[in-house]
């Protein structure tokens, strides 16, 4: 390991340990370091207007040449500052990477989640935008380059709707909202919120190249994956905290079937899914099935009881890490669970629940964004392919002539695994 990568990963673990021993201390110490981006921010309308009450009073006292150079310099310092205030007034900040939902699409999910914000007195969430991956956030997004006008997005990931049924969602849902109940919101939350901002502000500023620009995009190119870095063990607190709110408003299993539901399909996702999918580049030229619209089938036909079971066991006697999402048990444990069982098997997904007719058409928007993503990959795969079947061929033939070598039988091996029936070809290869 190089030093660059070691020098990150000790500062997350010297973060980590101290927010377990002194927690207080570490989110005090973190408020402290995210007050630096409020200053830095601030600090040019502020001089301004400091500057526009202060160079009257000086001219008017200025009696000599010296003096009046002063106030020349003052005036620049007042006019880089207004510029840069004037920047960072009309700076754009994207919206999150995702489809908008509408509520015509959505219109039940709507009203529930519209419900959730009442019931815990939480600002209303603007969109709502469907992503790719198997996940959910609540994204604080400000209006400019002054971080005190904000809206909030929430973004799903479809295969997580795929795989949740809607009570399961709408747990996963309430997690995030009550992160923004005023009754039970956590010190480590507005830390969390703070890192988005700081990290949208690190993406829109190098977007601008004006000089007045240069200033913020110094600062935050190298603050915000800083701060981010130094945020993850409070993040995991946000994420202990949320959990145990739900699990005491519900007083049920409810939160925990959905942690283990969601934890379970995405060891789907990642260990058979998509390398499944992914392996037959190299016999296809094009995908012989789209993931989006096939996981929901899938996720119920494929992922049996046992394969389940199997991830769940690993699962629980996997070992802590240091990370901004803490691991299936590390959060059982924080609600004192120390052994789950398999919920009740998904029979119809959320996404089907609250999508409807819609699913259909929302899917097959995502699967072209995927294919036109990994086009250019999956061909080069393809023809990686062709290359090697026409190698296993020639390796075939040898083997037929015995005149393998060690090396080669050994490539035919993999290849055989990869192309055809490896049974027929091992024989040979002793």
């Amino acid at each position: 390991m190089n030093q660059t990568t070691h020098q990150p990963n000790h500062l997350a673990q010297q973060g980590n340990l101290s927010a377990r021993h002194y927690p207080v201390l570490y989110l005090a110490l973190l408020a402290i370091f995210a007050c630096l981006a409020y200053v830095w921010i601030l600090l040019p309308p502020f001089a301004f207007l400091f500057f526009l009450v202060y160079i009257p009073f000086d001219f008017y006292q200025a009696g000599s040449h010296v003096d009046y150079s002063f106030i020349l310099l003052e005036a620049c310092i007042a006019g880089i500052a207004g510029w840069i205030s004037y920047e960072m007034l009309k700076l754009k900040i994207d919206y999150p990477a995702g489809r908008p939902l509408t509520r015509d699409e959505a219109p039940d999910l709507r009203i529930r989640l519209e419900a959730l914000s009442k019931k815990y007195n939480a600002p209303q969430i603007s969109s709502i935008r469907i992503v790719r991956d198997c996940s959910m956030e609540l994204v604080r997004t400000p209006a400019n380059g002054f971080p005190f006008l904000c809206s909030y997005s929430l973004l799903i990931g479809l295969p997580l709707m795929q795989s949740l049924d809607s009570r399961y969602l709408m747990t996963a849902i309430e997690r995030e909202i009550i992160s923004l109940s005023v009754m039970h919101k956590h010190p480590a939350t507005w830390l969390c919120f703070a890192g988005q901002q700081w990290s949208q502000y690190q993406i829109a500023w190098q977007k601008s190249w004006s000089a007045s620009a240069l200033m913020m995009r110094a600062f935050f190119s190298w603050y915000a994956p800083l701060y981010k870095l130094l945020s993850q063990s409070a993040c995991c607190m946000q994420q202990y905290h949320a959990d145990q709110k739900v699990h005491l408003a519900l007083r049920d299993e409810t939160l925990v079937h959905m942690l283990i539901t969601a934890n379970i399909s995405n060891h789907y996702l990642k260990n058979e899914f998509w390398p499944n999918l992914y392996s037959k580049a190299y016999r296809h030229k094009q995908p012989p099935y789209f993931p989006y619209t096939s996981l929901d089938h899938n996720l119920r036909a494929k992922l049996d009881e046992d394969k389940a079971q199997a991830w769940l066991n690993a699962e629980m006697k996997q070992a802590s890490r240091t990370s901004a999402t803490p691991t299936l048990r590390q959060r059982l444990e924080q609600l004192g669970i120390y052994h789950a069982d398999l919920p009740p098997t998904v029979t119809e997904s959320a996404a089907k629940y609250f999508l409807g007719s819609h699913l259909k058409i929302i899917a097959s928007q995502l699967d072209q964004i995927w294919l036109k993503t990994h086009e250019y990959e999956w061909q080069q795969k393809y023809q990686q392919g062709l290359q090697q079947q026409q190698q296993l061929r020639s390796l075939i033939s040898q083997a037929m002539r015995m005149c393998l070598t060690n090396a080669t039988a050994w490539e035919l091996i993999q290849l055989s695994k990869r192309y055809q029936d490896q049974d027929h070809n091992l024989p040979i290869c002793k």
